[in-house]
């Protein structure tokens, strides 16, 4: 079975929606999932080093957006994505996210945005990365 990340999507929504929103410009995604940190409970009565787990460490996940701006492709997709996660984060607003990957699987997760252009150069696209703080579980969604 071959594997390609196209189609993958990051969604949002906020507040009162109900329905998640599907971002437009995503070209990069990070790496998705926590790792848990093992404590150290050696004792002078351990003959060799003992562990325990402690808490997930799910990072600030990075994704990586071409800024679209008035672009026509498609109505139903958000067309102003810097203009929305910039309004966010200026309210420090709390966002649902969902991520997803072409075999239907991918984790959902609630945080705040922080979104930074890019540097430029001459005859490059103009882009911006989001920061994503994570302030509830990442969960799962397993493929269908």
């Amino acid at each position: 079975m071959e594997f390609n990340s196209v189609g993958t999507k990051l969604s949002v929504k906020s507040g009162t929606e109900t329905a998640y929103k599907e971002t437009y410009g995503l070209y990069n995604v990070p790496e998705m999932g926590g790792s848990t940190e093992y404590l150290d409970v050696t004792n002078l009565g351990d003959s060799h080093k003992r562990t325990v787990p402690g808490i997930s460490d799910y990072g600030s996940p990075e994704f990586q957006y071409y800024n679209t701006k008035d672009d026509t492709d498609s109505a139903t997709l958000i067309m102003q994505t810097w203009e929305t996660f910039r309004t966010w984060q200026l309210a420090g607003t709390v966002v649902d996210f969902k991520l997803e990957y072409p075999d239907g699987s991918g984790f959902t997760w609630s945080g705040k945005v922080s979104v930074r252009k890019e540097s430029t150069g001459v005859n490059q696209p103009m882009k911006f990365k989001l920061t994503t703080s994570v302030e509830s579980e990442i969960e799962d969604v397993d493929a269908i």
